[in-house]
């Protein structure tokens, strides 16, 4: 499987956090599986999973030609000496940014293309400008699922969504829905901390987080001692360019702004602590194409 972003090791993100619990439980059901994630290092081992980086210094060349053709040549040049050194019997890859086309070209094996939120989609939500590189990622998308022997996605909104855009018959997206790690054990409301707020995820338009500030003065109104907890990169997706730290600081009165921690990216132990102990959890997206969080 190739992964965009693997937890500990190349970045967070719903690609790599369904990549790594697919990943695991494929490993349990008695496969050998490889992961294939952007980096430098020699392979580790996430408990059965092995994972492996590829070079992320993609060709200036081919990219001036063509936007991203550096990176999809890398990748799948790493794929296809996996797939010789392991005799892997089959591949996964994303849509997300089209980097599929040339191990497809090669391939010796059956790849099944995993159709999560396009880059479409994302330029529509977020309303982008559609530069020529955006352009060039929305083409190789759709070239990897012309290349690909199976394509899936996980719900039948989503399968009906990328069947209009690829213009394929639905039919022809199989939908197998994402499965999730057991939920931990339940925790004694008395251990909870009393009106606290958690959100995990990327700080970005497309998630909501924006809304997100703007209800915190009106919760505080009714709940004045209600906290807020952001766990996620924070992206400068607030007006002006800003990031969420700067938008806060700059549009908030310091009475909102001691209510609200924005605490970046935290390891899972961590995460896992400020679930459990939260009042509530908020998921303001958007838009979501599968949600894990």
């Amino acid at each position: 499987m190739f992964a965009p972003t693997y937890p500990s090791v190349s970045g967070e993100g719903g690609i790599g956090k369904y990549v790594r619990e697919g990943a695991t439980a494929m490993c349990l059901s008695g496969h050998e599986v490889h992961v294939l994630t952007p980096g430098v290092g020699l392979p580790t081992a996430d408990g059965a999973v092995t994972v492996h980086r590829c070079s992320a210094d993609w060709s200036p060349l081919l990219d001036r030609i063509y936007p991203g053709a550096g990176a999809c040549w890398q990748v799948g040049r790493a794929m296809l000496g996996l797939v010789r050194r392991h005799g892997l019997e089959v591949v996964e890859f994303p849509n997300w940014e089209g980097l599929a086309p040339y191990f497809a070209w090669r391939r010796s094996v059956s790849m099944v293309l995993r159709l999560h939120t396009s880059s479409l989609e994302t330029i529509a939500i977020d309303g982008l400008e559609l530069t020529r590189a955006l352009k060039a990622d929305v083409q190789r998308e759709r070239l990897s699922a012309r290349m690909a022997d199976a394509l899936v996605t996980h719900s039948q909104s989503h399968r009906l969504k990328m069947a209009d855009e690829l213009r394929v018959e639905p039919e022809q997206i199989r939908v197998i829905p994402h499965g999730i790690a057991p939920a931990p054990a339940r925790v004694d409301p008395r251990d909870r901390d009393a009106q606290t707020v958690v959100y995990l995820g990327r700080l970005e338009h497309r998630k909501g987080t924006i809304d997100l500030l703007h209800a915190v003065p009106l919760v505080l109104h009714e709940c004045p001692d209600a906290a807020f907890v952001l766990i996620g990169a924070d992206r400068r997706h607030c007006p002006g360019g800003r990031t969420h730290a700067q938008y806060l600081r700059d549009e908030f009165p310091p009475e909102v702004q001691g209510h609200v921690k924005l605490l970046g990216r935290l390891p899972d132990p961590e995460v896992e602590t400020w679930l459990r102990r939260a009042t509530l959890f908020a998921a303001p997206s958007l838009y979501e194409s599968f949600g894990l969080i």
